[in-house]
């Protein structure tokens, strides 16, 4: 009975894939790749996305990994097809010679990661690869996603019919006025940060300095997808420039971004860091710059990267806004800044500009310590 009981616990935690990929070599690493994980099985394999809903249909896997330079139909389109018609995790892996804004547009469609597609040659190695792709896998197979057509399909609600949650109003007058604040996010993020910098508008009184956890090779091609769907100026870091309100910051890649003296520091990692860029890092800068003067959002992601610095923040009278999580793609960043008693408030996607707005002052630009 016991062995009966066993083999039913496997079974419930495997994690079944199809993969689409139409290059043969990609296809055969990324296969070997995932099954050399214990638990995970590779259900099926498409080399077109016009296969892709009817092996849904057929195989009912748990994840998709799909790769969005397809030949025929574009992965954007079967992203697409399967958010309307058969929604499931999708996990896109691209080359980094692709179009990075291609990418964000893969996100803004619906798929809850995209990361660079594998190299067994690369200093990583085929072990360590292999074990960070079926934790990744894991982790977003369990992701609760919705049906939903997007504008161009038909559109859908502002914030959508997720933004029914409670939320917790903001009031100015709860907390002192702010002078700068930083946003942390990983999975899901690209599409939660467009929504709340797209409210703050370009008259935002305050710098904003974001920290969002993404694939290497991604990064710039994010920050002018940013630009061009939001109304603030969004810029990739300088090391060394200085803030200015209703600009932007995105941290780069390779480098801790940190606030000093009213500019921008880029610091490279140190071998033990586990996130670079990081909200710990950027945070625990705040609070010792600007100290109550700051405030530290924190939004859907995996991990716990951002409660130990809200943490120091709050200490010296920050404010910690974490996303609730009912509008969250993966709620373990706000769920690790709530439990180690950091946050302050709880808001809903829909809300968190609104949030945001309340609690900073309308007159910041003598409030940010001068360059030193």
């Amino acid at each position: 009975m016991s062995d009966r009981l066993d083999e039913l616990e496997r079974a419930a935690n495997r994690i079944r894939v199809l993969v689409c990929e139409d290059s043969k070599t990609d296809r055969e690493v990324l296969v070997r790749l995932l099954i050399h994980n214990e638990g995970i099985e590779v259900v099926a394999v498409a080399e077109r996305g016009e296969d892709v809903i009817p092996y849904l249909e057929r195989f009912d896997p748990d994840i998709v990994t799909l790769d969005i330079n397809l030949p025929g139909k574009s992965g954007i389109e079967v992203i697409d097809e399967v958010m309307a018609k058969h929604p499931i995790p999708i996990l896109v892996i691209s080359g980094q010679a692709g179009d990075p804004s291609v990418a964000m547009e893969a996100l803004a469609a619906g798929a809850v990661e995209i990361i660079a597609k594998p190299e067994i040659d690369s200093d990583d190695g085929f072990e360590a690869q292999a074990v960070r792709l079926g934790d990744l896998l894991r982790t977003l197979s369990k992701v609760k996603v919705i049906r939903h057509l997007r504008a161009r399909l038909g559109g859908f609600g502002k914030y959508s019919a997720i933004e029914k949650a409670r939320v917790e109003a903001i009031e100015p007058a709860v907390a002192s006025p702010k002078k700068i604040v930083g946003l942390a996010a990983s999975t899901g993020g690209p599409q939660a940060l467009k929504a709340v910098l797209a409210e703050l508008g370009p008259d935002f009184p305050a710098p904003v300095l974001v920290v969002q956890h993404i694939a290497k090779g991604f990064t710039g091609g994010f920050v002018e997808w940013l630009q061009t769907a939001t109304s603030p100026e969004v810029r990739l870091a300088q090391d060394g420039e200085p803030l200015r309100a209703g600009v932007v910051y995105v941290g780069p890649e390779d480098y801790h971004m940190i606030v000093r003296g009213g500019t921008v520091i880029l610091k490279p990692p140190d071998p033990k860091d586990k996130h670079c860029p990081s909200a710990d890092k950027l945070f625990a800068s705040m609070a010792s710059e600007v100290g109550s003067g700051a405030v530290c959002v924190i939004l859907t992601g995996m991990g716990n990267d951002g409660a130990s610095g809200a943490m120091q923040a709050k200490a010296k009278g920050a404010l910690v806004i974490v996303q609730d999580e009912l509008s969250s793609v993966v709620y373990g960043m706000p769920r690790a800044a709530l439990e180690s008693g950091a946050a302050t408030y709880v808001v809903s996607l829909g809300r968190m500009a609104d949030a945001i707005r309340a609690a900073v002052s309308t007159d910041t630009e003598q409030a940010l310590p001068e360059s030193r």
